[in-house]
């Protein structure tokens, strides 16, 4: 009895372990993120031609896709809007082994929200005024921070379209 159960729990565990690889594989080639897996460059939506002002598209939406500008990957992340600038916090902990929050700063980026790409610019943001804010909001909006254990970098997010004329 006891080799019959070892045999389906190692089934189980081995057959969850292929779809995972399966499903990171597939990821890498796919238009966008798969969920928490990151994906390939993100190549579908509208762009939308006009510079944001407002950032409160940004405060309904629970997650977006974002792929810095000089890489062939994109991931899922969260987006906070505060006084009408968005801002996405990045764990420094989790997931382990994330490494784009160090190339980020200063960096041209896209998000796609909703479907919709928008070009952007990500700059670290640590204005001690408003970060607990931000903090804040993460909690209410996502029911607590990102796994924060080895911190969390902010990053600013600006609009690179041109700005309308009006």
């Amino acid at each position: 009895m006891g080799m019959k159960v070892l045999k389906i729990v190692t089934g189980v565990f081995g057959v969850l372990a292929i779809a995972t690889a399966l499903t990171f594989v597939g990821a890498k080639f796919s238009d966008g993120p798969i969920g928490i897996f990151p994906g390939g460059a993100r190549r579908s939506g509208d762009i939308v031609p006009y510079y944001i002002i407002r950032w409160g598209i940004a405060r309904n939406v629970e997650t977006i896709e974002m792929q810095l500008a000089d890489e062939d990957t994109s991931r899922t992340t969260w987006i906070v809007e505060h006084e009408a600038h968005a801002y996405i916090p990045a764990s420094l902990g989790f997931p382990p082994g994330k490494t784009w929050h160090q190339r980020a700063d200063g960096a041209r980026a896209w998000l796609r929200i909703e479907g919709k790409r928008y070009e952007v610019r990500l700059d670290r943001f640590e204005d001690p005024t408003i970060l607990p804010s931000l903090a804040e909001q993460v909690a209410r909006k996502y029911g607590g921070g990102p796994p924060s254990d080895a911190g969390v970098w902010w990053f600013e997010v600006t609009s690179l379209a041109p700005i309308p004329d009006f």
